[in-house]
C-alpha cells in the first residue's frame, strides 16, 4: 500500500497523489498533486504547510451553495479556482453532503438502498454532466498550465474530489487496483474524522452501516463511475478525448509534467 497521506491540523483525508506506479514504467511524480477536504476549517499552521508543500493553485470542487456557506481562507501565493461540478444536479447526495452531515431528519428519511442509489447516481452525475465536463475539462487544462504544485477538494474530499483523483490516476496509467486503493482510503481518513457527527446521528437511531455509505465511500460508487464513462464515451480514453475535448498532444503533455523515472 502507498501511503502518501498528509496530516494537517484541520484538513482531513489529505494526501500526495505521487508515488503509483502506472503501465509505462513509471511513476507519478510526488510533490505535485495533492487531494483534500474543504479548507474552511484550516488553521495558520495547516496554511503554512500548503505554502511549504508548494502548493499554488488549489481546485474548489463545491457547489456555490457550498462555498457560500463555507468560504475559505486566502493563502498568500495560491490561487484559487472554483469548478463547480455538479452545478447542473444541485439536488444529488454530494451537492447536499454538508446538510446529510448536520440534518439527522434528510438522513431518517432515506432507506439504506435509497441512500446508496443516490450515491452511485451522483457519480453518473459526477462524470456524465455537462457541468461535470467543463469542471474536468477545465481542471486539467488549468493543472497543466499551473507551475507549482495543485491541490483539489470538495466538501468531504470523496466523491468529485474522488472522480478527480480516480481519472488523473487513470490519464497517468496507473492500474485499476492502485486506483481503488486509494479511493477507498478515504474510509480510512475520513470516517475517523467524522466520528462526533456519526455518533450523534447514532444515537438518533441512525445505523452505522447506512452513516458510512453515505458519509464514506464505497467500491461500487467508483465502479459506477467508470461504467458511466465507459456507457457514454465507449472507454476512460473516450472520456478524455471526447468527453473532456482534451486532445492526444494535450494529455501527453499532463503525462510527461506528471510522471517520473
Amino acid at each position: 500500500m502507498t501511503d502518501n497521506r498528509i496530516s494537517f491540523d484541520k484538513i482531513p483525508n489529505a494526501r500526495d497523489l505521487g508515488g503509483r506506479p502506472t503501465k509505462h514504467g513509471k511513476i507519478v511524480a510526488s510533490g505535485k498533486v495533492f487531494r483534500s477536504t474543504e479548507l474552511a476549517f484550516a488553521t495558520d499552521a495547516d496554511k503554512a504547510k500548503i505554502q511549504e508543500l508548494g502548493i499554488t493553485q488549489i481546485f474548489d470542487l463545491r457547489t456555490a451553495a457550498e462555498v457560500q456557506q463555507s468560504p475559505e481562507p486566502p493563502i498568500k501565493g495560491v490561487t484559487e479556482t472554483h469548478l463547480d461540478v455538479l452545478a447542473d444536479t444541485p439536488s444529488s447526495m454530494a451537492s447536499q453532503m454538508k446538510e446529510f452531515m448536520t440534518d439527522q431528519s434528510k438522513l431518517a428519511a432515506l432507506t439504506e438502498n435509497e441512500g446508496r442509489q443516490m450515491m452511485e447516481e451522483t457519480y453518473v452525475d459526477i462524470v456524465t454532466s455537462p457541468s461535470g465536463l467543463a469542471s474536468y475539462r477545465a481542471f486539467y487544462q488549468d493543472l497543466l498550465a499551473n507551475e507549482g504544485g495543485a491541490l483539489f477538494h470538495c466538501t468531504t474530499g470523496k466523491d468529485r474530489t474522488g472522480w478527480a483523483a480516480a481519472s488523473f490516476y487513470s490519464l497517468m496509467g496507473v492500474n485499476r487496483e492502485e486506483i481503488f486503493e486509494d479511493y477507498l482510503q478515504t474510509n480510512t481518513d475520513l470516517l475517523p474524522a467524522l466520528k462526533p457527527i456519526t455518533d450523534m446521528l447514532e444515537s438518533k437511531g441512525l445505523r452505522k452501516p447506512f452513516l458510512d455509505s453515505v458519509l464514506g465511500v464505497e467500491k461500487v460508487y467508483l465502479e459506477n463511475a467508470f461504467k458511466a464513462a465507459d456507457d457514454k464515451f465507449g472507454s476512460m480514453d473516450g472520456y478524455f478525448s471526447d468527453g473532456l475535448k482534451l486532445d492526444a498532444d494535450t494529455q501527453d503533455q499532463l503525462r510527461a509534467k506528471f510522471l517520473t523515472d
